[in-house]
């Protein structure tokens, strides 16, 4: 197979390893069942054991390449620990999607300090400490960095070149 261009998409994705947060329900479990059928192997990330454990099941049935790791994204420990799973499992990452995302359960004038830092951990925080963490391994063998989804359209930027 020819090497990517720069900039370029990438096209192929049969043996490409991903790593999704918040995956295992809704937009996550749809992108890793998506990815899992395109020949993906992926790891699925989530604070929800039970569903986690459910969603794997299912992708299992279907022969996908998957794996689960259960993590709070909003502790960068977590994160991380999460991340050295992964690796330990397929070796890299080309596929990053930081998926997670919090709302809030109660009216917005009652939120207090641990609510905050818990929102603002999975929003926010958790998407720059996944390129942070998942980017190095990557710009050590200087290859591109895995592609980033964001969560939030607004947090989107420019594609990482390593």
């Amino acid at each position: 197979m020819p090497a990517a261009i720069p900039g370029e998409a990438m096209k192929e994705l049969a043996d490409k390893i991903a790593f999704i947060t918040g995956a295992a329900s809704g937009i996550g479990l749809g992108i890793a069942t998506a990815l899992g059928q395109a020949g993906v192997k992926v790891m699925l990330c989530d604070i929800e054991e039970v569903a986690l454990a459910t969603a794997l099941e299912g992708l299992k049935r279907t022969n996908a390449d998957v794996g689960g790791v259960t993590a709070d994204v909003s502790l960068k420990d977590e994160l991380r620990h999460a991340a050295d799973e992964t690796l330990a499992r397929y070796g890299k990452v080309h596929i990053l999607v930081n998926n997670a995302g919090v709302t809030g359960r109660v009216p917005y004038g009652t939120w207090n300090d641990p609510a905050w830092n818990w929102r603002l951990g999975v929003n926010l925080m958790a998407v720059i400490w996944g390129i942070e963490i998942f980017g190095p391994p990557n710009r050590a063998s200087r290859r591109r960095r895995p592609e980033s989804s964001p969560p939030h359209p607004w947090l989107a930027s420019s594609p990482c070149r390593a």
